[in-house]
């Protein structure tokens, strides 16, 4: 008891002197606090105190912080280069106030770019991070961009990191070819890093990156190549997690390209090395349960059950979502190969949640990406209601030169004239750059549609056959009817997006070139074989010509000009279509001719607006998206389509290609 009461006494004694060597702490760096700032020396003692309050006592002034930044801000001083304002955004961070943190961290960012000053790259990385964390893809790209522009100027190995960074943003958005130079040049950037634990570190990582694009793009050879390289690299740095994650990933990839005596060795490797006792003892739990997960997962490929790790003891580990859903997949097969169906639709359900929870932010980046394109189409049209304006305005101070020959008067009404043309310039740039800005937009978040709309959808899917391959004397008929209409209905939402997704890239990252259209107009029949073969279908065309344009769209609309006259085709006979071309002044008209069921004159005001269908999917397949597309292909192309059609007799598409495309 006197022993209790000692220690006791003892410690609230050092809490005492802990607490008064605070306070003297503070009471040292504070004394600065309420003199004045009028000069550049003044401001850095200012910092320097500021700094050391975090620092030294743990202490947040946060109304001296303020006062002394946007003091600096009124004498436009580079208050950017001072340590104090990075120490101030990790503080903010470390204490979980993310908002209060990326809030600063803009303010230091407009503040810089204003003034020119040199901001370094770490700011621009964090407030990328956060925008991935809020879903906003465009200016999380524009931020990673920015880094890697200072880092680049500062010669900061960090540029490491912000390469990685953007290759991981376009492979998130499974956009490979953008992903794969970004990796490259992350790992080209990282074998210049010193001491060597550090540089293998850094090139394991991104060898690990590089290996997974390849896998990703088909390219299995290059990708086991790299994560050979990634386990070489892997035995020369110290972190035994990244050692045991390469294993997990190399593994991975095997059994995904069922490689699985390669896998059974590699396993046997990574076995070894996790038995070694410097190594177990600082291998993270996680890292331990993710290698776990691909052993087992090998176990279901090769029909090894007796091994398969049982999935709740994997679901209570502290995961990262993209492995989380790994896991439920992994739990529904574990499930399925036990013959338990129920626990299996259980652990569907629960992924699907997750799924869900995860694509919501998505649902709202498509909304917006439809609402900029509407915005965009506005724009143009006000742009070129602003050019129409400039050269009725150009005409009329020709018409006014003439005149000032006359009567001097007419100077002032000139002058004038002028100024409008100048205001009117302006604008048209203006709004040429609010244009640019939001295609550069609409190009990044459509990306994201075919990634995360796709998912839910699929899951529903897969979903639907587990239902249906599980013992059907436990299903009803009524039952399985609707498991039917959930199978067929979540197809459909998978045509929808992906075409959907195709519509709002169409016209992005393309490039003029002079080509055959004869040989475009005979790759859309190849890729129509199928189809034309059922049909017995008669294709004929004029001799065609070469041409300027954009080949790859100009073979869509071919290609769906054709699918839809032989889907529209009169029952019983076999389509007939022909394609003629017209030599105009300033345009090369097409027009593609058949002798379907036609289209009604209302219908043809509407045929060409965006998932419209004239009948129903029952009678003919199709998303109601490919006329769209082929109107706006050739709006790109400058032209214009229309139909010509009569109930009965056929119809005619005719659409124009401009010849001074630019």
């Amino acid at each position: 008891m006197f022993r209790y009461l000692l220690s006791l006494l003892l410690s609230l004694f050092l809490l005492q002197i802990v607490a008064q060597d605070d306070i003297e702490c503070i009471k040292r760096f504070n004394a600065l606090e309420n003199t004045s700032i009028s000069a550049k020396d003044q401001l850095i003692l200012h910092y320097d105190a500021l700094d050391s309050l975090l620092s030294r006592c743990q202490h947040e002034n946060k109304e001296w912080i303020n006062q002394t930044i946007d003091k600096a801000i009124s004498f436009n001083d580079s208050l950017i280069n001072h340590s104090f304002t990075w120490s101030y955004y990790l503080y903010l961070y470390r204490a979980e106030r993310y908002e209060e943190a990326n809030e600063y961290a803009l303010k230091l960012i407009k503040y810089s770019e204003e003034n020119d000053f040199n901001l370094s790259g770490d700011f621009y990385i964090e407030v990328g991070l956060n925008y991935y964390r809020l879903g906003d893809f465009p200016k999380e790209i524009n931020a990673y961009e920015k880094a890697i522009t200072a880092y680049k100027r500062d010669k900061s190995s960090n540029l490491v990191y912000a390469q990685s960074c953007m290759g991981n943003f376009y492979q998130n958005l499974e956009d490979y070819d953008k992903a794969l130079p970004y990796h490259i040049e992350a790992y080209e950037s990282a074998l210049n890093l010193k001491p060597d634990y550090i540089k293998y570190y850094n090139t394991t990582n991104k060898l690990l990156s590089i290996a997974n694009n390849h896998f990703y793009q088909g390219s299995n050879d290059q990708a086991k190549e790299f994560f050979e390289k990634a386990i070489e690299d892997s035995r020369k740095q110290k972190n035994q997690d990244l050692s045991l994650t390469v294993f997990s990933e190399y593994i991975s990839f095997l059994i995904k390209t069922d490689q699985l005596i390669e896998a059974q060795k590699l396993i046997h490797k990574a076995d070894h090395f996790v038995e070694e006792p410097q190594v177990s003892k600082v291998l993270k739990s996680e890292y331990v349960n993710y290698y776990r997960l691909v052993k087992s997962k090998y176990s279901l490929e090769s029909n090894e059950l007796q091994n398969l790790v049982h999935p709740d003891s994997l679901l209570k580990s502290n995961q990262p979502l993209a492995n989380q859903k790994e896991i439920y997949q992994y739990a529904i097969d574990y499930y399925q190969s036990k013959k338990q169906t129920e626990k299996a639709l259980e652990v569907s359900i629960k992924h699907t949640e997750l799924i869900e929870d995860e694509a919501k932010r998505q649902n709202a980046s498509a909304i917006d990406l439809l609402m900029e394109q509407r915005k965009t189409s506005q724009l143009k049209y006000e742009n070129n209601q602003l050019k129409e304006s400039e050269e009725k305005t150009r005409i009329t101070i020709i018409i006014l030169i003439g005149f000032l020959l006359l009567a001097g008067s007419l100077l002032y009404k000139i002058q004038e004239s002028n100024n409008n043309i100048k205001s009117l310039n302006k604008l048209i740039a203006h709004k040429n750059e609010k244009i640019t800005d939001q295609l550069n937009e609409m190009e990044e978040i459509s990306y994201i549609m075919t990634h995360d709309l796709k998912e839910p959808a699929n899951t529903v899917n897969s979903f639907a056959n587990l239902v249906l391959q599980s013992d059907e004397n436990n299903i009803s008929k009524k039952n399985i009817s609707y498991v039917n209409i959930i199978k067929k209905s979540s197809e459909n939402m998978l045509r929808n997006v992906e075409s959907l997704h195709n519509y709002l890239l169409l016209g992005q990252a393309i490039k003029l070139q002079f080509v055959s259209v004869q040989s475009l107009f005979e790759n859309a029949q190849i890729n129509l074989s199928g189809l034309i073969k059922k049909t017995e279908a008669i294709i004929t065309s004029d001799a065609l010509p070469s041409i300027f344009c954009y080949p790859q769209d100009l073979q869509i609309v071919f290609q769906n000009l054709l699918s839809n006259s032989i889907k529209y085709s009169k029952p019983n006979q076999k389509p007939r279509i022909h394609l003629t071309i017209e030599n105009l002044q300033n345009y090369h008209q097409f027009t593609l001719s058949d002798q379907g069921i036609g289209i009604s004159e209302d219908d043809q005001k509407t045929i060409f607006q965006l998932f419209k269908r004239l009948h129903s999917k029952s009678e003919i397949e199709g998303s109601g998206i490919g006329l769209a597309n082929v109107r706006k292909i050739i709006d790109l192309h400058k032209g214009n389509i229309t139909v010509e059609s009569k109930i009965g007799e056929g119809s005619n598409f005719i659409f124009t290609i401009d010849k001074k495309l630019e």
